[in-house]
């Protein structure tokens, strides 16, 4: 029976030294070795060579973002300090950091949401755990919309909304009281 091979870090020289990589992320010495770099040559070169510096672009990916973000931060303070444009290889990792993408799991959570809504606006009388049997999810998750989500309440009330008014199930759980005229008006 064969093993399985493990997979084998990436071992950068640097100098004479042997630096261990772990996978898809730098040792924390390099990355300290290579802010140093970046920012010693971001501020010995003008702004226009910057895009040329294949170096930086390369392995601002690979070091720690934090780290990322200070090179990328430190490069922005040395364009307004000397009334440069920063390039546009710069702009685009500004924009990596600021611009975040729609969460992974939002789609998914707002239609479970709107399923949950549809369920208790038609059967008010629901407790979490039957809801959450209908739409796929747990009760605490359920219990948490009830409480928190803001979202999960306009849904609620669309949902209450779309159901015409005499169709409209009762909050109160047993028998249902018969809604008419006082009996003083009826006479």
């Amino acid at each position: 029976m064969r093993r399985a091979r493990k997979a084998r870090a990436v071992e950068p020289v640097i100098g004479r030294e042997r630096k261990r990589r772990t996978l898809g992320r730098v040792t924390p010495e390099y990355d300290e070795f290579f802010e140093d770099v970046a920012r010693r040559e971001l501020a010995r070169l003008p702004a226009k060579h910057w895009p040329n510096f294949l170096a930086l672009w390369h392995d601002l990916g690979a070091v720690d973002p934090s780290t990322a973000k200070r090179i990328v931060a430190h490069g922005l303070r040395l364009c307004a300090e000397r009334g440069e444009a920063p390039p546009m290889k710069l702009v685009a990792e500004i924009e990596r950091f600021l611009v975040a993408g729609p969460s992974r799991n939002r789609g998914r959570l707002e239609d479970q949401q709107r399923e949950a809504a549809f369920y208790l606006a038609r059967h008010p009388n629901a407790s979490s755990r039957e809801i959450a049997r209908a739409v796929g999810t747990s009760h605490q998750t359920i219990e948490q919309w009830r409480r928190r989500a803001r979202k999960f309440r306009l849904f609620l009330n669309d949902e209450t909304a779309r159901i015409p008014l005499g169709h409209r199930p009762s909050q109160k759980r047993g028998k249902q009281k018969s809604v008419g005229l006082p009996a003083t008006a009826q006479a």
